[in-house]
């Protein structure tokens, strides 16, 4: 398992992911999210909902990984949208994922 979705299940652990689309929508209208992750395999009506509202709030948005990636590390079957609430976790993985793209170059 990548450094990403290893430290993802830590957050998740700590209380700080927040699961499904309903969730994330409200919680990202309210401002608390830090980093939206959706699923590269997610439904195209989804990536542009939270696209645009990720945008609107200024919140990073990461579509690396697939619905089982990301489900297999929150100790699911599958996800497609999962947040952040924690500033310093966000920052984390934002630098992995970094780190990851710079490694694919």
């Amino acid at each position: 398992m990548s450094r990403f979705l290893s430290f993802l299940g830590i957050t998740r652990k700590s209380g700080n992911a927040v699961l499904g689309y309903n969730k994330n929508e409200e919680t990202l209208r309210t401002g608390r999210l830090h980093l939206l992750i959706v699923s590269k395999d997610a439904a195209q009506n989804t990536k542009e909902k939270f696209v645009k509202l990720a945008g609107e709030a200024g919140v990073p948005l990461i579509e690396d990984f697939t619905p089982y990636e990301l489900g297999q590390a929150l100790g699911m079957d599958e996800i497609a949208v999962v947040g952040i609430k924690d500033a310093k976790m966000a920052a984390k993985l934002l630098s992995i994922a970094g780190q990851g793209q710079e490694n694919n170059k």
